[in-house]
């Protein structure tokens, strides 16, 4: 690393005023409606941009379609401190997923606060980290820092449904906006609990997505006279086994780097057992005994293995009418390193093994962005790890591997690596996001801020 620089001090009361500004403004982007469909991130984006405008910081407005926008702003680095490099990029996205009212016990866009939490759609999925990345920015630029690296705010669109109009647009179209030498982005740096122990994550690699299409062909004819040939029938049986039988278990860079980091903090008991999670055929086993929660069991399934969930079945159109064909759609994700055809391959293989070869057809799409993985190093990583050592009794920090997707794919391709790091206390509900009453504690912001306020500072501020 280089000289390393020591974050910019921050007050308790100053810790305070800026986790006060991060509560403000989430509150304000929560009771924007930006559920997507439609969409419809360009009032959060000018909110956004107001908001920067009256602290004197210029950024600019992107609208590749109506209504669908962004706002991009840059501190630069101070003349006479600067370094070599693009400095950091603070990415989030400003659409959220639709809500159920009449489901949630408060209004999902009220913003409302109770009970020590801040309520509403997109508490965590993602404008908590937006508001918290635009507090910070902003109070940089109050607090007239001499940065050495420039600081980057970037708020996009179109997350939830394919980054066509956020992310994936500004990397294909205006990269020069956004680009930086590493980026800091959602889908980590949640406290875990694991053998009594604390550790938070950084995201270091995420899945592709990667859709399916199941296809069943028989013969057609009247619902009264029932036919062996049914291809109702075979897609269920096929999907029967599909949903039912798990692909087989791949070990990825940031998996082994999650379970070695994992381990080096445990005794030597738990320690060894820990590690066994490397072993493809053990993998299983050992998380069912190193964690008993099921969110957090199913999650660390899924980082060792492709995925493939049935979500949309389509047959008939006629009660009284078998149908000639039916077909399925599948939620399938990709790991690192792998491929849409060795994808169809497994599922074949699957199908093979319940006596159903050949009687479906699958399709896979291609995949949006190539799944690479961040490096586990590097004085970004070295700062987060710092700053959650500091302000979480010195918890370890590990790398992990997010089931899903974010924007990050679309701007690592491009050279950037990006470290998912929105800090949170344990027990926060984050199985909540994208359900219903999605709330984040006040302390969480707080706790985040600080994190977040040492990691920036520390690595653009000049010290």
């Amino acid at each position: 690393m280089p000289t390393k620089t020591l974050p910019s001090p921050l007050t308790p009361q100053e810790l305070d005023e800026l986790a006060s500004l991060a509560t403000r403004i989430l509150q304000d982007l929560i009771r924007l409606d930006t559920s997507n469909p439609p969409g419809n991130e360009i009032i959060a984006a000018r909110y956004l941009h107001e908001l920067l405008a009256a602290e004197g910081i210029a950024g600019e407005i992107l609208e590749p379609e109506p209504g669908r926008g962004n706002v991009v702003a840059r501190l630069k680095a101070d003349t006479d401190t600067a370094t070599a490099g693009k400095g950091l990029l603070l990415l989030s996205h400003l659409d959220v997923v639709p809500a159920e009212p009449d489901k949630w016990d408060v209004p999902p866009f009220s913003g409302e606060i109770r009970d020590g939490e801040v309520w509403g759609r997109g508490a965590i999925d993602m404008k908590g980290l937006a508001a918290l990345e635009a507090a910070i920015f902003i109070t940089v630029k109050r607090r007239g820092l001499a940065l050495r690296r420039d600081l980057v705010l970037a708020a996009t669109a179109n997350e939830e449904a394919g980054g066509w109009f956020g992310a994936r647009w500004i990397a294909e179209n205006r990269l020069e906006l956004v680009d930086a030498d590493a980026a800091i982005n959602e889908g980590g740096g949640i406290g875990l609990e694991f053998g009594g122990k604390t550790v938070y994550t950084v995201q270091t690699a995420e899945k592709a997505p990667c859709p399916v299409t199941v296809t069943a062909h028989g013969r057609p004819g009247h619902a009264s006279v029932p036919s062996d040939d049914n291809a109702v029938v075979t897609l269920s049986r096929a999907l029967v086994a599909i949903g039912s039988r798990r692909l087989p278990p791949k070990i990825t860079s940031s998996f082994r780097g999650f379970v070695e980091t994992l381990a080096a903090s445990f005794g030597p008991v738990l320690g060894a057992l820990a590690r066994q999670m490397l072993n493809p055929q053990l993998a299983e086993q050992v998380i069912d005994r190193v964690t008993a929660d099921p969110l957090k069991t199913a999650a660390f399934k899924a980082m060792i293995r492709n995925t493939a969930t049935p979500t949309i079945v389509k047959a008939g159109y006629k009660v009284n009418v078998i149908p000639g064909a039916a077909t399925a759609e599948l939620d399938c994700r990709l790991l690192p390193g792998s491929s849409p055809e060795e994808l169809v391959k497994e599922l074949e293989d699957v199908l093979a093994a319940a006596g159903l070869a050949g009687t479906v057809k699958l399709e896979a799409a291609r995949t949006d962005a190539p799944t690479l993985e961040s490096p586990f190093a590097g004085e970004l990583v070295e700062r987060m790890a710092d700053a959650i050592r500091t302000h979480a009794a010195g918890a370890p920090l590990v790398p992990f591997l997010m089931p899903g997707a974010t924007d990050g794919r679309f701007l690592r391709p491009k050279g950037i690596p990006v470290y998912g790091f929105s800090p949170m206390l344990p027990g926060e509900p984050f199985g909540n996001a994208h359900g219903h009453n999605e709330r984040i504690g006040l302390a969480s912001i707080r706790f985040g801020a600080q994190v977040l306020w040492d990691v920036i500072t520390g690595y653009c501020a000049a010290g």
